[in-house]
């Protein structure tokens, strides 16, 4: 994996975790990809959204302009929004537009 992948997904990841001690049991996080495969120059975006109880503290960290071969287009943030099944917990929403000109294979995780 690039070095630009490996650090904005572990500092990801080192960020919900730092931010969300002692929820662990009461946090989901989930990332979805909108296509497993795309052509030269065909954006495609990735959603990571956090679900938590209600006063939950959740920073994303700051998005970088490429990762690695992934150039990326944009970001959009929703954050703190009432879960509609449950009034008791609230999800954080961050969607990143990804890109890439080089052909070949690209992973965002090995």
């Amino acid at each position: 994996m690039n070095k630009a992948r490996c650090f904005f997904w572990s500092m990801l990841v080192t960020t919900l975790a730092v931010g969300m001690q002692g929820l662990a049991a009461e946090v989901a996080v989930s990332v979805d990809v909108s296509k497993h495969s795309v052509q030269v120059a065909e954006p495609f975006t990735v959603e990571t959204r956090v679900t938590a109880p209600a006063g939950t503290r959740v920073n994303f960290p700051e998005v970088p302009a490429a990762l690695g071969e992934l150039e990326v287009l944009g970001s959009q943030d929703t954050f703190d929004i009432p879960d509609p099944h449950d009034p008791a917990l609230r999800s954080w929403t961050r969607q990143v537009t990804l890109e890439s000109l080089v052909a070949g294979e690209l992973s965002l995780i090995h």
